[in-house]
């Protein structure tokens, strides 16, 4: 349907329903206009068109810089080691593929893609964490019958065939540095390519904590630096990342900052205290009853811990997605152990003259001394296989005799310690649950953190708008259920507007002209509007700020394309992309 036969069926229908329904005309042009509810075809599935079906659990998408083509990543499923990436035309009637989708076997579960030109194609696969399979990077180069754009045989035919492409792994010259590529999660060229041969990028490895730089991607021999990393750089988990039109500033989202599983941590924390104040004699009182009761929410409590370990099996615990933590069911499990143990660490009684022998909750224990703590605790906030800590134990997993308790193979834990790759049962009891996430901004000039912006829990995607005024952020929260949206101002680094949304928020992308930020779902099936322009400094102005759209299952992969209309989106649920109208009403956004 042509933009003018639509203006005048939208007009049309305006007009009808400001006749029967006594809306003012001009406020249902501003509603449309707003994105409001008076426009009942905005963020459908577009007239004529129908879902192209991809491989399993797409969770990425990116249209080609010449509009022509969509990639989407799909993880393949927990049973199968290989993502794949599957590519079609925009265009139904384009001369390839009769079946329109090509499937390209890449890496463990591809999360980033990035087009280097309308022929290149750069493939993030982050895998899992804690798991090993074939995480690193993937360059898909795709071929031409000819250069001319006006000759049909311009287009990918024949992308079935391949002869038509190539798929090569991204490795270094220096083997010192290609081990760094393990579990890349998205990437960024930088404009022109920074001025170096080919192309270069900028990479974020979330499992490996760092980014890094990727000289010549597209060469022989590309070399790879690793320019920030986890802990020293203040880098958690970074996954989201993009870069401003000169190339001179990075984004990059800290997906790990804030991800603690607040319900698990709070009965982690209980446990904990329970267990000093057991070893410190505050129930030497209870008879043997109140005793076997103590003993037994104390062993459901490790139990359950046990059975919802996180990948890693260590406090603070997170998972890959934060709704692949506890269910439901699990959550009001450890909600009535934490209650239970509570009780028992905030008793009045006292068996002890001494108060420091007395019963004292989490927060309490977080701020007295280790030193007065109980000699020998026996105390293991994983609830696996408790014993004493031994100060002598070295990593098995390194040949290091210094590397004491570094990744604390048993699952054992120090009291306190000076090394802050250590994690202590005080540095856990002083973790705050609620923790924010972080956004780092990074300087390529002078290569040094500019600037660290406090956002929501779990910071996932980011993205700048053209005019590089305002960088959106989705977060994803750490409940499994809701999640935010923010928008920074480049210049003062600052949270311009914050808001909640109503499902676990994914990749955000911003329209063409730099008036609309998309958020997909990775949860549920909505997907929110927010409106960069106003973000209800004027609330009388319907639908002016954050809507929330009923769309297809997990619309976690979504992204723009060259027509300003359409939004694709592809649903993780059921396999499939399909084309959104985002076309706003009579008046068009940016007019």
């Amino acid at each position: 349907m042509t933009r003018s036969a639509r203006f005048i069926l939208v007009l049309s229908g305006l007009m009808v329903t400001s006749l029967a329904g006594g809306c003012d005309v001009w406020w249902c042009l501003l509603d449309l206009y707003a994105g409001g509810s008076s426009n009942l075809n905005y963020l459908q599935q577009m007239v004529g068109t129908t879902p192209v079906a991809v491989k399993r659990q797409p969770s990425y998408l990116a249209v080609s810089p010449d509009g022509r083509y969509v990639a989407v990543a799909s993880w393949g499923g927990n049973a199968d080691p290989n993502g794949s990436v599957s590519l079609f035309p925009t265009d139904p009637n384009d001369p390839d593929d009769p079946n329109n989708v090509t499937s390209i076997t890449v890496g463990d579960r591809p999360y980033g893609l990035t087009w280097l030109n309308d022929l290149t194609l750069l493939v993030c696969n982050e895998g899992l964490a804690g798991t090993g399979g074939d995480a690193t990077l993937n360059l898909i180069q795709f071929y031409r019958d000819t250069d001319d754009p006006s000759d049909p045989n311009y287009s990918l035919r024949g992308l079935g065939d391949p002869n038509k492409y190539d798929v090569s792994r991204v490795g270094s010259a220096d083997p010192n540095y290609s081990d760094f590529l393990a579990s890349p999660s998205e990437a960024v060229a930088l404009p022109g390519g920074g001025g170096l041969a080919g192309i270069g990028v900028f990479v974020s490895v979330r499992f490996d904590g760092a980014v890094l730089w990727v000289s010549d991607v597209t060469g022989a021999a590309p070399t790879v630096y690793r320019i920030l990393t986890d802990p020293a750089d203040g880098i958690d988990e970074p996954r989201g990342i993009d870069t401003d039109s000169s190339g001179s500033n990075l984004w990059i989202c800290n997906f790990g900052s804030g991800a603690n599983n607040r319900t698990a941590l709070d009965l982690v924390k209980e446990l904990i205290a329970a267990q000093l104040n057991l070893f410190n004699g505050a129930f030497d009182d209870l008879d043997a009853a109140a005793r076997a009761e103590l003993e037994q929410t104390l062993s459901d409590a490790q139990q359950w811990l046990t059975d919802n370990a996180d990948p890693d099996g260590r406090v603070p615990l997170r998972w890959p997605e934060p709704d692949e933590g506890p269910d439901g069911n699990a959550v009001d499990e450890a909600t009535d152990l934490s209650a239970d143990l509570r009780a028992y660490n905030t008793r009045s009684a006292c068996p002890n003259p001494d108060p420091n022998h007395c019963a004292h909750p989490p927060e309490d224990w977080a701020q007295r001394p280790t030193a007065g703590w109980p000699a020998d605790p026996n105390v293991d906030p994983n609830g696996i296989d408790p014993n004493v800590v031994d100060p002598n134990t070295i990593d098995p997993n390194t040949d290091d005799p210094n590397s004491l308790n570094l990744h604390d193979p048993d699952r054992r834990y120090l009291y306190a310690s000076d090394d802050p790759n250590v994690v202590t049962i005080s540095s856990i009891l002083n973790r705050d649950a609620d923790e924010q996430g972080e956004v780092t901004v990074f300087n390529t000039q002078k290569m040094e953190v500019d600037a660290r912006i406090p956002v929501p829990p779990r910071p996932r995607s980011v993205r700048l708008t053209p005019d590089g005024a305002l960088a959106v952020v989705t977060c994803s929260g750490n409940d499994g259920l809701t999640g935010y949206v923010v928008v920074i101002s480049t210049g003062s680094r600052t949270v311009t507007a914050e808001r909640a949304l109503p499902f676990v928020p994914a990749l955000v992308r911003i329209h063409p002209l730099g008036r609309r930020a998309y958020i997909g779902g990775w949860r549920g099936n909505q997907i929110a509007v927010l409106n960069l322009d106003t973000a209800c400094v004027n609330p009388l102005l319907l639908g002016c700020d954050t809507t929330v759209y009923t769309t297809i299952q997990r619309p976690a992969a979504i992204d723009v394309s060259g027509d300003i209309d359409v939004l694709w989106a592809a649903t993780f649920q059921n396999h499939q992309v399909v084309q959104l109208d985002i076309f706003e009403g009579t008046i068009r956004i940016g007019d």
